[in-house]
């Protein structure tokens, strides 16, 4: 990932958009989609407590 992005992300100032899921034609395709997402989430996403 590029560095600014990364450093935007960490700091929580970026909005990551996601389109098309439901697109992807086939379903392994579709589940490996899934959990790159799901891993990135668990590394990225920050929530304010």
């Amino acid at each position: 990932m590029d560095g600014a992005l990364n450093d935007y992300i960490k700091q929580g100032q970026a909005l990551i958009i996601l389109d098309g899921l439901d697109e992807i034609p086939v379903s392994e395709q579709r589940s490996k989609i899934i959990n790159l997402v799901e891993n990135f989430v668990e590394n990225y996403v920050q929530t304010s407590t």
